[in-house]
């Protein structure tokens, strides 16, 4: 994971409990007005099997919240980006979806391939222009047909026959 503030590195603190993994980001003061942050990282066994909404069969369900569990800051944007290698996106079901709620609204978007998507892969991506409260969420959604992905063992935390 890599992380910025107002364009300065910031090195994450990880702080590990359970079944949850969090950044803590520190400027070594306390921030206030408008600030820019970005993170960037990467996660594996994100894939799990589900039911296509549509169709009632059963996918691979690529969903992921951008925020985790919860997120106590507000923030003035966001621009939210997936790529996949183009074998994947050759399988999808349908378009992906991304969206963003709080409170009372929510919306939703199915998301196009960006016309500059580096060779051998495609990005998907959505932007919000608008202030968001804080512990709204935020997530992107692909659905692959059942089999795509090796699932991993499972935990102690989730058996697999629970999700079907």
């Amino acid at each position: 994971m890599t992380a910025s503030i107002d364009g300065a590195t910031v090195e994450p603190r990880l702080r590990e409990r359970g079944d949850r993994l969090t950044f803590v980001l520190d400027t070594g003061e306390r921030l206030s007005g408008d600030h820019e942050f970005v993170l960037r990282y990467r996660i594996q066994d994100l894939a799990y099997i589900s039911t296509d909404d549509v169709t009632g069969d059963p996918v691979d369900l690529l969903e992921w919240s951008v925020f985790g569990p919860d997120w106590p800051q507000g923030f003035a944007a966001l621009d939210v980006s997936v790529a996949v290698p183009d074998e994947l996106d050759a399988l999808l079901i349908r378009q992906p979806s991304g969206g963003v709620a709080w409170t009372l609204v929510s919306g939703m978007d199915w998301l196009e391939p960006e016309e500059n998507s580096p060779p051998g892969q495609k990005t998907y991506a959505f932007t919000v222009d608008q202030n968001v409260p804080p512990h709204a969420t935020a997530w992107f959604r692909m659905l692959y047909p059942e089999g795509t992905f090796t699932m991993p063992p499972p935990t102690g935390l989730l058996d697999r026959k629970s999700t079907r």
